[in-house]
């Protein structure tokens, strides 16, 4: 991973990210052990400047798990959240479309519920003995 010239790999400009290209740099520099002017820092915490009941607005479920399965929302709040965000350091927009940290025992008939920010695997084994009845579902409604 050493781009000869880096401006020619990437070409994202963010009005909230002006020094990409520089962050960019870092991260190469990083993985090739090496450092421009310091490490690469990501910051994972939530702007405070970030309000979600604006997308909210207007808008409404019938359950958590709707408001979870619907596109559009999710991409509106995602762009919302790129135009009222500020990028520092390494910190990049990162969109991860996903369903909670269970979802792949979903796959195999767990039901999940669903909550503001996660969701949780409700267990449908008893006990060891049901075992063999876990099999993948390509029929839920988890696998589009």
């Amino acid at each position: 991973m050493n781009p000869k010239n880096i401006n020619e790999w990437w070409t994202v400009e963010l009005e909230q990210k002006p020094d990409f290209k520089e962050s960019m740099k870092r991260i190469y520099a990083w993985y090739n052990q090496a450092i421009i002017d310091r490490a690469p820092i990501r910051f994972s915490a939530h702007n405070a400047d970030f309000n979600e009941t604006h997308v909210l607005k207007g808008r409404s479920w019938s359950s958590l798990k709707d408001r979870w399965f619907d596109t559009e929302y999710q991409l509106e709040l995602f762009e919302y959240q790129i135009n009222h965000s500020v990028y520092n350091a390494e910190t990049f927009p990162v969109f991860m479309p996903n369903l909670g940290p269970e979802v792949f025992t979903a796959f195999y008939g767990v039901e999940l519920l669903f909550k503001e920010v996660t969701s949780y695997a409700i267990p449908n084994l008893k006990d060891w003995s049901q075992l063999d009845k876990i099999k993948l579902d390509y029929d839920n409604s988890y696998i589009l």
